[in-house]
């Protein structure tokens, strides 16, 4: 149960590293919402998540590619959703 302990501690570690880097990401994309409002640009950039999409799938080397891609949904909807 000791192992368990220590793997479930490092997990713990990289859940407030992630949580840290989607703030950070969220934060960006709240900037270039703003951006994208004054220079009358639409939220939806259809090219940019086709992109995106195709960035996670190559570098997923456990996850499956549609688990990723449904990771990777949230992510990009909450973003827009960030940018509205």
């Amino acid at each position: 149960m000791e192992e368990i302990e220590e793997l479930r501690r490092k997990i713990d570690v990289i859940d407030n590293k992630l949580i840290i880097l989607i703030n950070e990401r969220a934060t960006i994309s709240k900037l270039i919402g703003e951006l994208k409002k004054k220079k009358k640009i639409a939220v939806i950039q259809e090219e940019r998540e086709k992109f995106v999409f195709q960035n996670i799938k190559n570098q997923s080397k456990i996850i499956s590619k549609e688990d990723i891609n449904k990771i990777w949904k949230v992510i990009i909807e909450v973003s827009k959703k960030i940018q509205k």
